[in-house]
């Protein structure tokens, strides 16, 4: 399906578990499951074209946020002739010492091709062709295979993370243009304090 101009999609709402949970122990031993940090920020949809950048929150309303010069040039060093449209984090002004950051989680749209329907694998690919997992000031989060319990111990030692999120390397990408949709392949667990909201 293709795309012409910026829309907005809401995503895919994780399942909370929680971390003494038999399921998470099961996503652990699994081959199919990854997990990957869960950054404090604000969620953010980032639309990219050419020259032309947006920044939407998890309300499908522009962001009232101007990217330093550092990320205009990573997004126009995009290898993209068309439309793309990534689900992200703005890493900014949330935690004290981090600014002007932004995690690139999933992508939606490439060249203009909404990408219903693929494997959370392949699209991972594409964001692995396009961005770094140790990136500045534009990353994407490590996957974590293995131990997601102790994974989870060292992460949260870091003030910025609030836990984690599971995914099915199979998940199928299901957006909505009028509400979120509850994940079939995605689940978060986190710090069991109260300290975070997602």
């Amino acid at each position: 399906m293709k795309i012409k101009d910026f829309m907005y999609f809401y995503p895919e709402a994780p399942k909370l578990v929680n971390i003494e949970q038999p399921l998470f122990e099961r996503f652990s031993l699994s081959k199919d499951w990854i997990a990957e940090k869960k950054y404090n920020e604000q969620r953010l949809q980032l639309h990219w074209w050419k020259d032309r950048q947006e920044y939407w929150n998890r309300h499908g309303a522009k962001l009232k946020y101007t990217p330093t010069l550092e990320i205009v040039d990573a997004l126009q060093s995009l290898p993209c002739e068309g439309y793309c449209l990534f689900d992200a984090g703005l890493r900014h002004n949330k935690t004290i010492g981090v600014r002007n950051k932004i995690v690139i989680y999933d992508i939606y749209m490439l060249d203009h091709e909404l990408l219903l329907g693929l494997q959370y694998r392949k699209r991972r690919e594409m964001l692995v062709d396009l961005f770094r997992t140790d990136g500045d000031p534009i990353s994407i989060p490590e996957h974590y295979h293995i131990g997601f319990k102790r994974t989870f111990d060292q992460v949260t030692e870091d003030s910025e993370i609030e836990g984690l999120v599971m995914k099915n390397l199979n998940g199928m990408l299901d957006l909505n243009r009028k509400a979120p949709s509850k994940s079939k392949w995605m689940y978060k667990v986190r710090i069991p304090s109260g300290r975070y909201k997602f």
